[in-house]
């Protein structure tokens, strides 16, 4: 394995990110997702780390896109000890499909007769064996510590999912979305925001609607690979006690993905408030 000329895995693994994306959309783009969800009233999704912070993304599409009850949980922390209704479905996110905590509540809720759909980017691993339906994602090998294109991928195959189930005629451009993934990916100009937030010992990062669930990703990335504490929270939420912690010289990042429609001036202007 090398790192084709990028100074360290985790950008090359990045940078592979557009063309993950786009082998996930070739092997899951005939799936009959209504088929799979068809029935269901309610859906339960289960992960660890960052398979926990995209089926967050996940619950969010299921819900608001697709009208149906849905729920996530820390793998770790699910325990079930009565007959699953057959109304009921469980959604299992791992990367290698070998995660202890995964594996272990997928036994719990077989042994109470529940359906399971597992999506993960090994084909042959335990998690995809106890399947009662499986999403194969094509993110290929990881070795950097922190997961990235996988992340990317599994919160595709949620969209695209919920897109397909509403449409089975659903027509994606992927090689425009390749396309503005790549370019993005190339021309975003990070290293002077690396540069300033390199050095500090803490982080605050604010967001709204699914921007606050992208930060709880960002913030498991920054804790892992740069040891800063991150501090994610929704926007709103900041006046209620911590704004209290932000003084001359504190950091707080804002993720705001849609201008339009989202305002965080007044939570920026509180911030600014505090110099």
């Amino acid at each position: 394995v090398q790192t084709c000329a990028l100074p360290i895995y985790m950008l090359k693994e990045i940078n592979e990110t557009p063309e993950a994306i786009r082998d996930t959309y070739f092997n899951i783009k005939d799936i009959d997702f209504k088929a799979i969800l068809k029935g269901y009233t309610e859906i339960t999704l289960l992960g660890c780390g960052t398979a926990y912070n995209s089926c967050l993304i996940g619950e969010s599409f299921i819900q608001n896109k697709l009208n149906i009850k849905a729920s996530t949980y820390l793998a770790s922390n699910y325990h079930i000890n009565k007959n699953i209704d057959k109304t009921h479905l469980h959604i299992i996110v791992s990367q290698s499909g070998e995660t202890a905590d995964c594996i272990k509540v997928a036994e719990n809720i077989r042994s109470f007769n529940g359906k399971i759909l597992v999506i993960t980017n090994e084909p042959t691993s335990t998690m995809a064996n106890l399947a009662d339906y499986l999403i194969l994602t094509k993110a290929k090998k990881e070795i950097a510590v922190a997961s990235t294109k996988t992340y990317c991928c599994q919160v595709f195959t949620f969209a695209y999912m919920c897109e397909k189930f509403l449409n089975a005629n659903y027509n994606l451009n992927i090689n425009s979305l390749v396309a503005d993934i790549s370019t993005f990916i190339k021309n975003v100009n990070i290293k002077p925001i690396a540069n300033r937030l390199k050095d500090i010992k803490h982080l605050i990062m604010i967001g709204k609607e699914t921007d606050y669930l992208t930060l709880l990703e960002a913030s498991l990335k920054i804790r892992e690979i740069d040891y800063i504490y991150t501090l994610p929270m929704f926007a709103s939420e900041l006046k209620h006690g911590t704004l209290s912690l932000i003084e001359k010289g504190s950091v707080v990042l804002t993720l705001n993905s849609n201008k339009d429609k989202t305002d965080l001036s007044p939570t920026i202007n509180e911030i600014c408030s505090r110099e």
